[in-house]
């Protein structure tokens, strides 16, 4: 390689990489869609706290979260008795804070599945499924627990199959 093609290298390849990091950051790039924002910025939305009112573009992504005061709960102990004859693969049950559906373990034949969960005392439906070993859906339900104070117990009865679901409460 001669010295002139060298040196040519030798300015041009710093040039990029310089240019490629100071001058191209993400507030410069117009290939982003309007309100996509790279998640290392974020951009505040405007609030008067006096009035409440907000920037009729922001309304939708505004969310306000209550931190005023605790949510009132009470520890509730969730029993889940299989006597069916035959192993269930996932007993699984909404969140009662987060809405979200969560997946918990398999119970054998014989078996007592048992969590505590901080129950919130203004929810008084848990909905629950129960699937096999599969992942069929063997059966679910929304149960009213407005009358339990520290336990629900759900019990599977059957031969080989579930032919009775007993609800109770303590």
């Amino acid at each position: 390689m001669t010295k002139k093609r060298f040196l040519q290298l030798g300015l041009t390849v710093p040039l990029l990489l310089l240019t490629l990091f100071c001058g191209c950051g993400p507030e410069d790039r117009t290939d982003l869609p309007s309100g996509d924002i790279p998640s290392s910025q974020t951009e505040e939305s405007p609030v008067t706290e006096a009035s409440g009112e907000t920037d009729a573009s922001s309304t939708e992504e505004l969310t306000i979260e209550d931190t005023s005061g605790e949510k009132d709960t009470f520890t509730l102990t969730i029993r889940v008795k299989n006597i069916c004859g035959m192993s269930f693969g996932m007993f699984s049950m909404i969140d009662p804070v987060t809405g979200k559906q969560e997946n918990l373990n398999a119970i054998a034949d014989r078996e007592i599945l048992t969590l505590e969960s901080e129950w919130p005392r203004d929810v008084t439906v848990m909905q629950w499924a129960l699937y096999d070993t599969e992942g069929k859906l063997l059966a679910e339900a929304k149960t009213d627990i407005s009358k339990a104070t520290s336990q629900v117990q759900l019990t599977f009865h059957g031969e080989g199959s579930i032919e009775k679901i007993e609800e109770s409460f303590q």
